[in-house]
């Protein structure tokens, strides 16, 4: 039988990201991070998610900015020691990524580092990169986007509090110098824009 010569095109049928796995891999690099801002910034760049640099806006206080019992052991302060909180959301251009609350110990940051985090709007983690800061996981919950469930992995217990809609994933991690040093507590919390390439 002859075909009569037509051609018959293959059609390449794409399968559609996994949003739950992209929110999983993205929560893989964020544990083994040196800092969370340089992996969003390559994240953002890989996926087109907006332009420039990932800059941190400063939040109101309408969130409780005490740290949790749970949560000072790991920073090791003496009696003497003052605790600062830093309320921001880490956005690149127009759009946002994270909302994280910092816990941090200002004794333990050169006094040029306390006074950009003072006056700027430079994140956490690129102010104090050259300390070579590394980060220790507590906990990771996950959320997919518009799913009702949440699934966690407790590493460390904590108390469960609402996740705003927008919210994917949580990080509660110690960050430490690379001299071993505890310098905060941060508790991040993802936003849905980090995979809104997938839909």
């Amino acid at each position: 039988m002859e075909s009569g010569g037509s051609e018959i095109s293959s059609l390449r049928i794409t399968t559609p990201p996994d949003v739950e796995a992209l929110i999983r891999e993205l929560s893989a690099r964020i544990a083994h991070a040196r800092t969370a801002t340089a992996t969003l910034q390559v994240w953002c760049e890989e996926h087109g998610l907006s332009q420039g640099p990932i800059t941190a806006k400063r939040l109101h206080e309408d969130r409780t900015s005490t740290i949790g019992d749970e949560q000072l052991p790991e920073l090791g302060a003496l009696p003497d020691e003052s605790i600062c909180h830093r309320r921001v959301q880490l956005v690149r251009g127009g759009l946002p990524l994270v909302e994280a609350d910092n816990w941090f110990m200002p004794s333990r940051l050169p006094p040029e580092m306390r006074g950009i985090l003072e006056t700027t709007d430079l994140p956490f983690g690129v102010v104090i990169a050259p300390l070579n800061p590394s980060r220790r996981t507590c906990s990771i919950r996950f959320r997919a986007p518009g799913d009702g469930r949440r699934g966690e992995t407790s590493l460390a217990a904590h108390g469960d509090e609402p996740w705003s809609p927008e919210t994917i994933l949580e990080h509660r991690a110690v960050v430490i110098s690379g001299r071993g040093i505890p310098l905060a507590v941060v508790r991040e919390y993802f936003r849905a824009e980090l995979v809104s390439f997938a839909h």
